[in-house]
């Protein structure tokens, strides 16, 4: 079968190129240039163009669209102008796990982490896995397995996980975001009760979460909480930190299960996203020693505390773009004892900046300084009027956020024993990256 991919450069478009090469596919993808993925994929001998040209769809059998593409791009229009068998890339990713046992892992915060970890536990069983990050063990978002597991991060931004009916389902929290998609809280909040109801076999939701705590009631029969409260069916106890390390214990149902689990990714949150990994992991069978290992050699998502620079002072590279996200990632790097705790943060989107504009508030109040890039638009429009100012003002009462130019942070010269944390969803990475070179030079 001749399977076309529109759009392939993207993170998650490639990956559904790769598991279809690896099923024996002819592959074939388009985007508008030629980037280290295009590369990547021609390394796995999937052809690649660099332009859009509707002659090549005639030969083809399948057609698969990221959710960037415009239905004005011209193979999208020849595809449906020759009745094209065509998917969105959520459709598409949920046609392949329908074939397998699905492991989706949802929620507003957290899912690519604990997505992550479950393909670290199911890794030596061959799992296939598909993920918003990069997994630094295999070097790529995506594994294809050979086993009858597929793990996968489910997509609320756009309600692509509405494509999917999982064996299992994770759901870490439920907050409001994606409003420029779903226009409410409560159409996010009806998402997810469909995503809940479509999960055939066990729905494992974090108790820590009010919104989802309530939700669940209505699933007795299959929803499991996890959490630390005593209440819940999975409860992670006895957290402790040791240095770089934290460890805990699991009871699931009032049975001690597992006793000093260790992981080397700080915060609660992480422990969190590790209890419901291991819960999924034990109920398919996973044998503990292997949960052990593999949980305890997790590093992390990239992107997600991801450490990029540690000679002196630390430079860290993460996500976070939601206050519910910077107030764990900051909780988390409150544990590593650093001198001083600096944050470059760059916000994401008018419309995401806007709507949780009161959530922002005092959000830096526990670190020593805070810098604010011009807020990365994703090629929205400020209609709202809003700007980096305005949430400069709202994020601080003590005067230590202010507002910054890339040049500006470039000059920053770090103390010995600061911990230094480049944090947004746009393209603050890149600058991250080109900070930390600047002292790998040097040394």
């Amino acid at each position: 079968m001749k399977i076309y991919f529109i759009g392939v450069n993207g993170i998650g478009v490639s990956g559904l190129a790769k598991i279809s090469k690896f099923l024996g596919h002819d592959v074939y993808g388009s985007d508008q240039l030629r980037t280290p993925m295009s590369e990547t994929l021609e390394a796995q001998g999937i052809t690649f163009y660099d332009s859009h040209c509707a002659d090549r769809i005639k030969e083809m059998d399948v057609i698969v669209y990221s959710t960037a593409v415009k239905m004005t791009n011209p193979e999208l229009i020849e595809a449906i102008k020759l009745k094209k068998l065509i998917f969105k890339r959520g459709e598409y990713l949920a046609k392949l796990m329908h074939f397998q046992e699905g492991i989706a892992v949802a929620g507003a915060h957290g899912k690519t982490t604990t997505t992550s970890m479950c393909a670290m536990l199911f890794l030596p069983s061959d799992a296939t896995f598909y993920i918003g990050g990069v997994l630094p063990e295999v070097k790529d978002t995506v594994h294809p397995g050979t086993s009858s597991i597929f793990i996968s991060e489910a997509d609320e931004s756009d309600n692509s996980f509405l494509f999917m009916h999982p064996k299992y389902s994770i759901i870490t929290n439920i907050e409001p975001d994606h409003i420029d998609f779903h226009g409410s809280f409560d159409h996010i909040k009806e998402s997810f009760e469909k995503f809940m109801e479509q999960t055939s076999k066990e729905i494992v939701a974090c108790g820590e979460c009010d919104t989802l705590l309530n939700m669940v009631k209505k699933h007795p029969k299959k929803a499991r909480l996890y959490g630390f409260d005593t209440k819940f069916d999975i409860v992670a106890s006895h957290v402790r930190v040791e240095g770089t390390r934290t460890l805990f214990n699991i009871s699931i149902d009032g049975v001690l299960v597992y006793e000093n689990i260790e992981i080397i990714v700080p915060g609660r949150h992480n422990v969190l996203n590790a209890t419901a990994s291991i819960y999924v992991a034990h109920q398919c069978g996973i044998a503990e020693n292997v949960i052990r290992e593999q949980i305890k050699k997790f590093t992390g998502a990239k992107r997600r505390f991801d450490i990029i620079y540690n000679d002196g002072f630390t430079i860290i590279d993460d996500y976070a773009h939601h206050p519910t996200e910077i107030s764990a990632t900051i909780e988390a790097a409150k544990t590593l004892n650093a001198k001083r705790l600096v944050v470059v943060y760059q916000p994401h989107r008018y419309s995401r900046t806007n709507f949780l504009f009161d959530a922002y508030y005092n959000v830096f109040k526990d670190i020593t300084k805070g810098f604010i890039l011009p807020i990365y638009s994703a090629g929205e429009e400020n209609v709202y009027k809003i700007t980096e100012l305005d949430l400069c003002r709202q994020i601080s009462e003590n005067n230590n956020v202010e507002v910054i130019d890339e040049s500006a942070v470039m000059s920053m010269i770090p103390e010995q024993g600061d911990l230094l944390i480049f944090m947004g969803a746009g393209n603050i990475t890149y600058l991250a990256q080109k900070f930390a070179q600047k002292f790998i030079k040097i040394n």
